[in-house]
């Protein structure tokens, strides 16, 4: 039995499409969740007149963007009874979800891959795929509904209505 499990996502439909398996999972069970949402760190800073603060003011608002948006799958994870964590980091989507569950103590991961195959898989590489080569963690990985390609957000589908 999982104790406490990390659920990245990174705004998209098809992220929050495991947040329902996520409930399921914890229905009746002392189940924690952390959800992870990993900024990207920024290559280059504008000048201003300190490249250092101006670099802090863009982490701070883009923090705080970040823990708005984790702010209702936690609400809906809640409704349910659920206990909810959240974290926000900057840096590598795959490398920054492994040390966050290092970190966490977590028992497992539980995220959706978009299941690319082939020349697309090549192209665009597959953070679930460097998960799982990354961490001795078992990881709950979803391909999600074709609800959720078409752009349907969890927060917004029937299913996962507050109660």
């Amino acid at each position: 039995m999982f104790h406490r499990i990390v659920v990245p996502l990174d705004g998209s439909p098809l992220a929050e499409a495991i947040l329902p398996e996520v409930q399921r999972l914890a229905a009746n069970t002392p189940l924690e969740v952390v959800l992870l949402a990993v900024g990207p760190m920024p290559h280059t800073v504008e000048e201003r007149d300190g490249q250092t603060a101006y670099l802090d003011d863009l982490l701070a608002e883009q923090e705080q963007d970040l823990r708005e948006y984790l702010r209702v799958p936690a609400h809906w994870l809640n409704g349910y009874r659920i206990p909810v964590e959240t974290r926000v980091r900057f840096g590598e989507p795959a490398a920054e979800i492994v040390r966050c569950a290092e970190e966490e103590e977590a028992d497992a991961i539980a995220m959706c891959t978009h299941g690319r195959t082939g020349i697309d898989r090549m192209i665009q590489g597959s953070i679930a795929g460097t998960v799982l080569r990354s961490t001795r963690l078992p990881i709950v990985l979803l391909r999600p509904t074709d609800a959720a390609f078409a752009g349907q957000r969890a927060s917004e589908a029937k299913h996962l209505t507050l109660v």
